[in-house]
């Protein structure tokens, strides 16, 4: 299991930048497909218990709330390691740890 695992990455570590970029395209293509998949299935049984008017209701209330959870998941956490980073970088240890302190 060992062997089979350093086999793997050193395949991994040979592999080009544009290769490694165009697994990862692929690898977001994927999940970005079967997201989509999930979501249509949970919206079909939704609709049926909560009816047209509900899922209008629904619609509305996820469309608030996307820019919001976009923000939450894609923007803070960047924002965090990019400040951790800058204050790794400078020796501030006082100021990492606060930033790793106020993420809990």
């Amino acid at each position: 299991m060992v062997a089979l695992l350093f086999f793997l990455w050193v395949i991994l570590l040979k592999k080009s930048i544009k290769e490694k970029y165009i697994s990862s395209a692929f690898l977001l293509l994927v999940s970005t497909v079967i997201v989509k998949m999930i979501s249509a299935f949970y919206k079909i049984p939704l609709t049926s218990y909560i009816g047209a008017t509900g899922r209008g209701y629904f619609s509305i209330a996820y469309n608030l709330c996307l820019p919001i959870h976009a923000l939450t998941m894609g923007a803070f956490p960047i924002a965090m390691s990019k400040l951790v980073s800058k204050y790794n970088a400078s020796g501030d240890r006082l100021r990492v740890a606060g930033l790793k302190k106020s993420r809990k």
